[in-house]
C-alpha cells in the first residue's frame, strides 16, 4: 500500500493553518452571536453542554465581588452553568419575576449577619480616605458562618420540610406551621419567552425555603444597597456564573460587535475559501497528471510526476495501473516510487504490502491480465474497478488488433 506522506507544498501548509487557527476562532464568534442574538430574540439562554451565555445589562454588579474575583461592567459577555446546586456566593443569572403565587411564609436555611466590611473598588483594591483610613460600609451580605468560617446552612429544617405531607406539621423556632401544596397557579419559566423577562445577574446571599419545600435564594448586587434583595425562586435561575476571566469577557463582547464579526467570521471566511479554492486547482491538476502518466504521455521521471509522487495524493487505482503499463526495466525503480515498501508498517499496512508483493509477481509470471484481475478482485472500491475494467478492455481491444 502507498503510504501516505505529508504533503509538502504551500496551499496544504497554510490550509492546515487556517484549519487551527481560523476555523476555531469563527465557531467562537459565530457561537457567541448567535447565542447572545437567541437570547436577545427569545428571551432565553440557550446551552451548549450545559454552558450559555448571559450579556450584563445593569450596574448592579460593578462593584468588587469578593467570590467571584472580578466586577462585571454593563456590556460585558459571561459565561453561565446550568446547575442546581446553588450555595451563598455564587452569582447568579435569573428571571426577575415575581409570581403572586408565592405567599406562604419563607423560613431561613441560612441566616445573614450584619457586619461591618471593607469597601473595594472594581479591582479590589481596599478603599481608603483623604488621611489613609480603610474605609468600612455596614453590609447585611456577610452570611452567617460557624466556627470554622463554613456557611451555617438548615439541613434539618429543609429535611423536615421535604419529608412532610401536605397537612403535616412541622415546627420552627418553637412554632408549629402546616406543610402546604405547591400553589397550582405558579408562573412557569416556559412562559416567560413571550412576556420579555429580564434576565439578572445577582449573588445569592441568602436561600429559604417556603411551606411547601420551595427553595428561594435572596440575591443583591454588589454595587446596590443593603436592603436592596430580590427574591429568586429556584426554577426561575437561568444559572450560575462559570468562572469567566475578565479578558474573556472582552473578548467575547468584540467577537459579538460588527467590527468583531468581520475580523473573526468575515476575512477568516474569505481566506479560507481562498485557500480552498486553490486546493481545488491543485488536486485537479493531480488529475490531470494521473490521465497524462497513464495515457503515457508523461513518465514517472518528470518533474511534474515526481511532485505528485512525494504527496499522498496518486490515488492507489493509479499506481496499480502505471505499474503494469511502465517497461519492465523500470519496474524495480517504481516500487520505491510509487510503493512504500520501507520503515515500520502497521498490520494493516503489512497485510496490504503482501497483496503489492503478490501483485509483482503475478505481473512478472502470468503477465498484465492476470495482474489486472487480481486487483480487481482484491479492490473494494467500484470506481477502482471500473478503472481496472476499462484497462482490461483495452488489453482486450489491442490483443485482437494485433492479430
Amino acid at each position: 500500500m502507498a503510504k501516505k506522506q505529508k504533503r509538502n507544498t504551500i496551499y496544504t501548509f497554510l490550509g492546515k493553518v487556517g484549519d487551527i487557527l481560523m476555523i476555531p476562532i469563527i465557531i467562537l464568534a459565530l457561537f457567541t452571536s448567535v447565542m447572545i442574538f437567541n437570547q436577545q430574540r427569545t428571551n432565553s439562554v440557550p446551552t451548549v453542554f450545559g454552558i450559555g451565555m448571559v450579556r450584563i445589562l445593569s450596574p448592579s454588579m460593578s462593584d468588587y465581588c469578593i467570590e467571584a474575583n472580578r466586577n462585571f461592567e454593563v456590556g460585558e459577555r459571561v459565561f453561565i452553568q446550568k446547575t442546581n446546586l446553588v450555595k451563598v456566593g455564587d452569582v447568579i443569572a435569573f428571571y426577575d419575576y415575581y409570581d403572586r403565587a408565592d405567599t406562604y411564609t419563607k423560613f431561613e436555611l441560612t441566616g445573614l449577619e450584619t457586619k461591618d466590611i471593607e469597601k473595594l473598588d472594581k479591582n479590589g483594591n481596599v478603599i481608603k480616605d483623604a488621611d489613609g483610613n480603610i474605609t468600612y460600609t455596614k453590609s447585611s451580605y456577610v452570611p452567617a458562618k460557624d466556627e470554622n468560617n463554613n456557611v451555617i446552612f438548615n439541613q434539618e429544617l429543609l429535611d423536615t420540610i421535604n419529608n412532610a405531607s401536605v397537612g403535616d406539621g412541622f415546627l420552627f423556632n418553637n412554632r408549629e406551621y402546616t406543610k402546604k401544596a405547591v400553589p397550582a397557579n405558579r408562573a412557569s419559566v416556559k412562559d416567560f419567552k413571550d412576556k420579555k423577562i429580564v434576565i439578572k445577574f445577582h449573588q445569592v446571599i441568602q436561600i429559604k425555603i417556603d411551606e411547601s419545600g420551595t427553595i428561594f435564594y435572596v440575591t443583591k448586587g454588589t454595587h446596590n444597597q443593603s436592603s436592596d434583595s430580590t427574591y429568586v425562586r429556584q426554577d426561575f435561575v437561568v444559572g450560575k456564573f462559570a468562572g469567566t476571566p475578565k479578558w474573556v469577557s472582552n473578548v467575547l463582547g468584540w467577537m459579538a460587535s460588527s467590527v468583531g464579526m468581520i475580523c473573526c467570521v468575515c476575512i477568516p471566511l474569505g481566506l479560507l475559501c481562498i485557500l480552498e479554492t486553490l486546493s481545488l486547482i491543485e488536486q485537479v491538476n493531480f488529475m490531470m497528471i494521473e490521465r497524462r502518466l497513464i495515457a503515457g504521455t508523461i513518465y514517472w521521471q518528470d518533474k511534474e510526476v515526481q511532485r505528485l509522487l512525494k504527496t499522498d495524493e496518486m490515488e492507489k487505482v493509479v499506481r496499480i495501473i502505471y505499474y503494469a503499463k511502465a517497461p519492465k526495466e523500470d519496474r524495480d525503480d517504481l516500487k520505491d516510487e510509487l510503493w512504500f515498501s520501507k520503515g515500520n508498517l502497521s498490520k494493516k499496512e503489512q497485510r496490504e504490502m503482501q497483496k503489492v508483493a503478490q501483485s509483482w509477481e503475478i505481473l512478472e509470471s502470468k503477465g498484465k491480465r492476470e495482474y489486472l484481475l487480481f486487483w480487481r478482485n482484491n479492490l473494494k472500491s467500484k470506481w477502482d474497478k471500473k478503472q481496472i475494467e476499462s484497462e482490461l478492455n483495452d488489453l482486450t481491444f489491442n490483443e485482437v488488433m494485433k492479430k
